[in-house]
């Protein structure tokens, strides 16, 4: 593997590679022609010119080229290999009057510059390998990054569209418009109510899920339900809820968009209004899932305006305030009599008083 193979592949995974410590294979391929191919030529072929006798030696250049291309591991081993074949070739003979010392000296000089030439350039040459290295390493990072960066902005704009298509289609349907449209309800028989009532709902929040509950004494009953039937969709809401409390005690509009709303809804749904007729709340209307694009501040003044409409003559609406009156007339019935009650203890009350003040009186005067 070259080194720019070996920098991005250390890209890829992260890590940081160090300098090369064996020689890479078009290093061995350069040993195998410049180097040993000369040598064997030299010891087959008869009038193939000797390699030991040359000036400078022809292993210079296979010594200084692999070193100066590819660092010290492949100018050592160019220079080792160099070394075995020039000694398996012979060395020139001992001149007469030459001592060892000389002649030692004189075969193994230019060996020796190798082995020397391969550190010391090899290290250098190491040294701009590994600065490459990490430019390429800087390079491929700021690829990647640019490739994501790229990514990233055709995302945005591929979304960008989605949503200039979703707004430019999207039918945002008014207050007024959801009251024109309920109007339809009131005129019709109950199943052509009831349908013009889904179409209503859908008109106003899309695909949703939708329940109305009635007021039945101390509990909110469910009544009519819009969209598939939820799993957590409540049957009946007790008057220890929070949410009773806030729909028909306190008579107020939920919203999960607000912290109050949240934690009055008890996990129920997403918004609530009370439902009012004659001045009292006979039911609630529940949001208990819609798309985000219908989820907003207006969203409990849809539900009010979809509640007030229904309470105008509604056959479902009807048939919970003749529940909600046939409670409320049982509570007013049971007031006065209540309030008869009092009046009488007041009098036993004075008759007592009246009948001490006697009482004492005649014991002054006896």
């Amino acid at each position: 593997m070259t080194d720019t193979g070996q920098a991005r592949e250390a890209g890829k995974d992260g890590a940081q590679p160090g300098l090369p410590v064996l020689p890479p294979a078009a290093a061995l391929v350069e040993i195998a022609v410049l180097v040993i191919l000369p040598g064997l030529l030299d010891y087959v072929v008869s009038g193939f010119p000797t390699l030991n006798e040359t000036q400078p030696h022809f292993y210079w250049l296979p010594v200084l080229l692999l070193t100066l291309q590819y660092g010290s591991p492949s100018g050592l081993l160019a220079a080792g290999v160099a070394i075995v074949l020039s000694s398996f070739l012979g060395w020139p003979e001992q001149e007469i009057g030459e001592n060892h010392f000389s002649y030692l000296l004189r075969i193994w000089l230019q060996p020796v510059l190798w082995i020397a030439t391969a550190v010391v350039l090899g290290q250098f040459r190491l040294r701009q390998i590994e600065a490459k290295q990490a430019l390429e390493r800087s390079v491929t990072r700021l690829a990647e990054q640019r490739a994501e960066l790229a990514a990233h902005a055709e995302r945005l704009r591929d979304r960008c569209d989605r949503l200039e298509r979703v707004i430019a289609t999207r039918h945002e349907a008014s207050g007024s418009t959801l009251i024109a449209a309920l109007g339809r309800t009131q005129t019709a028989a109950r199943a052509d109510a009831e349908r013009a009532l889904h179409d209503s709902i859908a008109l106003a929040f899309g695909e949703c899920r939708l329940t109305m509950f009635s007021l039945a004494g101390d509990e909110l009953r469910a009544a009519f339900q819009h969209g598939a039937k939820g799993e957590r969709t409540p049957q009946r809401i007790s008057i220890a809820s929070p949410f009773f409390q806030a729909i028909v005690r306190r008579r107020e509009a939920l919203s999960v968009l607000t912290p109050a709303g949240e934690q009055s809804l008890d996990g129920h749904g997403l918004a609530a209004v009370p439902v009012i007729a004659s001045g009292h709340v006979i039911g609630a209307v529940l949001l208990e899932t819609c798309s985000p694009d219908h989820l907003d501040p207006a969203t409990p003044d849809r539900l009010a305006a979809l509640a007030m409409a229904m309470a105008a003559g509604h056959p479902f609406v009807v048939g919970m305030e003749q529940t909600s009156s046939t409670v409320s007339l049982a509570t007013a019935e049971a007031a006065p009599a209540e309030a008869v009650r009092f009046p009488s203890w007041r009098r036993v009350r004075r008759q007592f008083r009246h009948l001490s003040v006697v009482s004492s009186l005649s014991g002054r005067r006896g």
